[in-house]
């Protein structure tokens, strides 16, 4: 880390959470997926997964579990800083 104002954070997602984003990224995904005999959104989760398989998920699943890692992250540094600042 060349600069103090740069901080290196590792975010480890598993269990729940992660079945959760998965969850979630199918019923985006599954909005736009062309089964036959289905109408869009209304596949099952397992046909859909015999179809694109469940790794068509993952880039969704792991972006969202970013993204919510990231806000969680700004609010615990924001409250860092505030007790910070009215310490010195």
């Amino acid at each position: 880390m060349a600069n103090k104002n740069e901080k290196k954070i590792s975010v480890k997602i598993e269990g729940k959470e992660w079945e959760k984003a998965l969850d979630d990224a199918f019923v985006k995904a599954n909005k736009k997926a062309k089964i036959d005999g289905f109408r869009p959104g209304h596949a099952p989760k397992d046909v859909f997964i015999k179809r694109y398989g469940v790794e068509s998920l993952f880039m969704d699943a792991a972006e969202s579990c970013m993204h919510e890692a990231y806000h969680k992250m700004m609010d615990e540094n924001k409250k860092f800083r505030n007790s910070c600042s009215t310490t010195s």
